[in-house]
This record gives structure tokens, sequence and C-alpha cells, in this order.
């Protein structure tokens, strides 16, 4: 056995930037599983007492409360539901109505293709002359709720008259209930 009396140096190993990203990589990931166990372990608890937590309930109440809880629980789903058919429901009879304010004296409408939840509606009719008709569009035009106007066809019947047909597009939101 030979015994060395001058001892070897010691390598100093350099550091790089693989190893510092390994290193913190490997934290992170025990730090990660180490985190899920303990979230899973917390979720576990959790359930358990929202299970006692109910059974207490249950033991708690009568019969004759747990079936009241039950039907009231039922009509407030239904008063939600209503609650959604209703936001939902659009006046037809609004936009009629706001039509007729709207609609020069001298102006017939005699079809209607009402779209009230798109916003649209495309209105025909007929007039005495295109002063008139004008003057109705100048009216579609200035009103808030309305976004655009569109003379899409004009004609003269045989009777002189002026044969019209309106699109207009509006803000549906006003015809809500």
């Amino acid at each position: 056995m030979a015994i060395e009396i001058i001892p070897k140096k010691a390598e100093i190993k350099n550091i790089t930037l693989v190893g510092i990203v390994f290193h913190i990589s490997l934290i992170l990931l025990i730090a990660t599983v180490l985190i899920s166990v303990l979230l899973f372990v917390l979720q576990i608890n959790l359930n358990r007492n929202i299970v006692s937590v109910a059974e207490k309930i249950n033991a708690i109440g009568t019969s004759e409360e747990l079936a009241l809880e039950k039907k009231v629980i039922l009509i407030q789903k239904k008063i939600n539901d209503f609650e959604a058919l209703l936001n939902s429901h659009w006046s037809n009879a609004k936009f009629f109505t706001n039509l007729e304010n709207l609609t020069h004296p001298k102006i017939s409408f005699s079809e209607a293709d009402l779209q009230i939840g798109r916003g649209r509606a495309v209105l025909s009719g007929t007039t005495d002359n295109f002063e008139i008709l004008g003057q109705q569009f100048l009216i579609f035009e200035k009103e808030d709720y309305i976004k655009g106007v569109n003379l899409l066809k004009t004609s003269i019947n045989k009777d002189g008259k002026i044969e019209f047909v309106f699109e207009t597009l509006f803000d549906s939101a006003k015809f809500k209930y």
C-alpha cells in the first residue's frame, strides 16, 4: 500500500448554465409534485367535510322540512327558467307602436318583414310622391335607435303612386320586455 505524502488537489467543477437549469428544474419538479399531493389531500378532506355537513343537515331536518326544501328549490328553478324566457322575449307591439309614431301621415305601409331579434325590418308601402318618401327616409334616419335605413326598391304603379321597400336596421334591445 502506498501512502501519499502530498495530497492531490481537489478538482474544482465549473458551474455551467446547463447545470443551473437542471438543478432549478429538479427543484421545481419536486415542488410541483409536493403541491399536487397537498392539494389532493386537501380536496379529499373538504369532500369529507361536505358529506358530514350534509349528513348533519339531513339528521337535524324533519321529513317535512326536507320536502319543503325540495319544493322551494323546484320553485326557484321554475322562476329562473321563466326569467330566462322573459329576458329572451321581444315585443312586436312596442316595435309597431314606434313605427306608427314614426310614419309620415301620407305613407301607407302594406307589408312588414320583421326580424326583431336580429334588429332588422323590411317595410313595403306606397305614397303619393318622392318628396314624401324622402321625408319618411329622413324621419327614420333621425331616430336614435335606428342604426341604418336603406331604400331597397322604388317604382311607380299604374295609379301613379310610388311603391317602395325600406330596410331598417335598429337596436333590438329597445324592444325587449
